[in-house]
């Protein structure tokens, strides 16, 4: 793929991903005006998370369709579906059709990322792989940077509330639009048809077959699915819980204004985007394997300072090590699911590892937090049942450490 073509994808990638971070971001920060719409309970605010948060696991349906008919034409539609489906949130009547309208934008936001992705590393040259993962994926504290600020500056206060929030999700429509006809398969994707079909059979595509349980096929696939997939679960895990409750967390218990929470969000994704920048270079430099252990450390540490401080700048400074490092350790986590596996199973795989594995931990994350902290359940403070969280989400540190295998240079043409 030629540089301008790897800018028109990065062009279309890019607005994508961050309003497809928007809509995620919105939910966490909205979570105490969304519970007085609805008049709804905190218990309520967990479970809910359950059949939104599952729509992720449905993506991977479609994201594993990508190794039969091509990248391109997946991620397409699943970018025109989830700003439809993300806008149709503004029409919700009560905590359930909410939870309805964005559990369709997750099925389609899950397909997206781990479409996106596979396409971008199969198209950049293998030395350049890291930059150009992180370049995409830092763009998605731009969406919580895009959420807070438009809350710090007073969008609630319109007449809509909450609700426009979800109006402003149709941008990437236009980008679409604009793009397509720029948009390329990606060559690897292209090579393997051709070489599974060297026939002129048009229907070829549509039947290029792919098995549900091919990632578990050989020990090498089973070792690399489950041990990137338990990482990506349990890293979920606590990222998730933590940013879910964290505005919550510091309106209730710390008594932050809801204004200066929206500015403080910004400010920690804001922080996050070194910290892809700098993960992207490391794991190019250095390997995959001790960047993601460097970056689960300090990620856990932050994390756990925050929801343990009392003290507003320590919290603060605590949010931003929480920030760069536990946001930031995408690009390391999306380059071991492509290069852990061949061309025609990467995108299975990403959807086993993405839309099954770490959308299970995004799943069980807030909701168990919704449950320790029920009054009328265990009656934990929600800093207390997010450290916990955090706890459990350490055993993915040895697993990096001692259980991967080291990645950085590999072609994915010889996969």
């Amino acid at each position: 793929m030629s540089k301008q073509d790897r800018i028109a994808l990065l062009g279309l990638l890019i607005p994508s991903a961050l309003f497809a971070s928007y809509d995620g971001q919105l939910r966490a920060l909205l979570l105490k005006q969304i519970q007085y719409s609805f008049h709804t309970s905190i218990t309520s605010l967990g479970v809910i998370n359950v059949p939104i948060q599952a729509g992720q696991f449905l993506g991977f349906f479609i994201v594993r369709l990508s190794d039969r008919y091509g990248r391109r034409s997946l991620l397409l539609w699943t970018i025109v579906a989830y700003t439809v489906s993300t806008a149709l949130t503004s029409l919700s009547w009560n905590i359930w059709s909410y939870g309805v309208f964005q559990s369709l934008s997750q099925v389609f936001i899950g397909g997206e990322f781990g479409v996106a992705v596979t396409l971008l590393a199969e198209s950049v040259p293998d030395n350049s792989r890291g930059k150009y993962l992180a370049l995409l994926l830092m763009v998605a504290p731009f969406g919580a940077v895009l959420a807070g600020s438009l809350l710090a500056l007073g969008l609630l206060n319109t007449e809509l509330s909450w609700r426009i929030f979800y109006l402003l999700s149709l941008p990437p429509l236009v980008f679409t639009v604009i793009l397509r006809p720029r948009l390329k398969e990606s060559p690897l994707f292209l090579k393997e048809q051709r070489h599974n079909y060297p026939t002129n059979d048009s229907s070829s595509s549509m039947t290029f077959p792919k098995e549900f349980f091919g990632v578990f096929k050989t020990k090498s696939l089973r070792k690399a699915t489950l041990t990137i997939g338990a990482i990506s679960l349990l890293q979920e895990l606590a990222l998730t819980g933590t940013i879910g409750w964290w505005a919550y967390y510091v309106e209730n218990e710390r008594h932050v204004p809801v204004a200066t929470a929206g500015i403080l969000f910004a400010l920690a994704a804001l922080a996050a985007i070194p910290g892809y920048l700098l993960c992207g270079a490391l794991m190019d430099k250095i390997g995959r394997r001790p960047t993601l252990v460097l970056y689960l450390i300090f990620g856990v540490i932050g994390a756990t300072g925050t929801f343990l401080s009392s003290n507003l700048v320590f919290l603060v400074g605590f949010l931003l090590l929480a920030a760069f490092f536990g946001l930031g350790v995408a690009p390391v986590l999306s380059a071991f699911t492509a290069e852990l596996f061949p061309t025609h199973l990467r995108a299975n795989a990403s959807g086993w590892v993405r839309n099954l594995f770490a959308n299970s931990g995004a799943v069980i994350g807030p909701t168990l937090v919704g449950v320790l902290a029920s009054r009328s359940i265990f009656a934990l403070s929600v800093s207390e049942a997010v450290v916990i969280l955090i706890a459990v989400s350490t055993a993915a540190i040895p697993l990096a450490a001692f259980s991967l295998t080291e990645t950085r240079g590999k072609s994915l043409d010889n996969s």
